[in-house]
């Protein structure tokens, strides 16, 4: 997607991290924070020293076409988390799969796919501000990687990341597109996404890395073992 679509070896290369998970359990317990009725959770661990520089959580997308920045909807933060039921969000909020996907339409990239229904409409990734004071921080993410792992300058085998979107109708996308990078990868996604009607879960797990090809599989609502929330400040 247009919005953050890779965030390792770019722009998480200079991030600090606070890894975001209950604290009294291991990070590969947390899984699928997304329910079936679109709630989603984020339990923060250190969250008392969290809840000193975070009041709100903020949620917004970048519409495809009007360029813009949409904030849809807040939340408290609170007790080192946050938890809510995401709202449905109207069409006009939405763009076709060509104008969200950029590489769909050859921006990029090249690529061949074949959507079930060409009708269907959906958000670019959501992004998940922190805020305090009524001013943005950082963003919160979803990734299996540890901290020291964010900051080497490619993603390994097997590192994944998890974003959200919503889909106004139930709708399959298969296919690959492929693109190379200013730091000379072939950088090439399998793309099976199933999106149900409404929240989806959006996972990248990179299936094969080397010094000239980077490859991943990107699928929906299928989180990856050991994924857990990290706060990436200064995002």
């Amino acid at each position: 997607m247009k919005t953050k679509n890779l965030i390792f070896g770019v722009a998480m290369l200079s991030l600090v991290l606070v890894s975001c998970s209950k604290k009294d359990e291991p990070a590969s317990s947390v899984i699928n924070p997304l329910s079936n009725d679109g709630t989603l959770n984020g339990l923060v661990s250190n969250g008392d020293a969290l809840n000193s520089t975070i009041d709100s959580v903020f949620f917004s997308i970048y519409h495809p076409t009007t360029h813009k920045t949409i904030y849809f909807w807040k939340v408290a933060f609170k007790n080192g988390g946050f938890s809510t039921l995401l709202p449905a969000l109207p069409d006009n909020y939405l763009g076709t799969v060509t104008s969200v996907y950029s590489n769909f339409s050859n921006s990029y990239g090249s690529g061949a796919f074949t959507i079930s229904d060409a009708t269907v409409l959906l958000t670019n990734n959501v992004n998940i501000e922190a805020w305090k004071n009524n001013i943005q921080g950082a963003s919160f993410y979803r990734t299996n990687v540890t901290l020291a792992q964010t900051l080497e300058p490619s993603p390994k085998e097997g590192y994944s990341v998890a974003y959200f979107c919503y889909s106004n109708k139930a709708v399959q996308i298969i296919g690959t597109e492929s693109d190379k990078r200013s730091t000379g990868e072939t950088y090439t996604k399998t793309i099976n996404l199933s999106l149900k009607k409404g929240w989806n879960e959006i996972v990248e797990t990179y299936t094969s890395t080397t010094a000239t090809d980077l490859k991943s599989s990107v699928s929906a609502n299928n989180e990856v073992t050991g994924t857990q929330w990290l706060l990436a400040q200064g995002s």
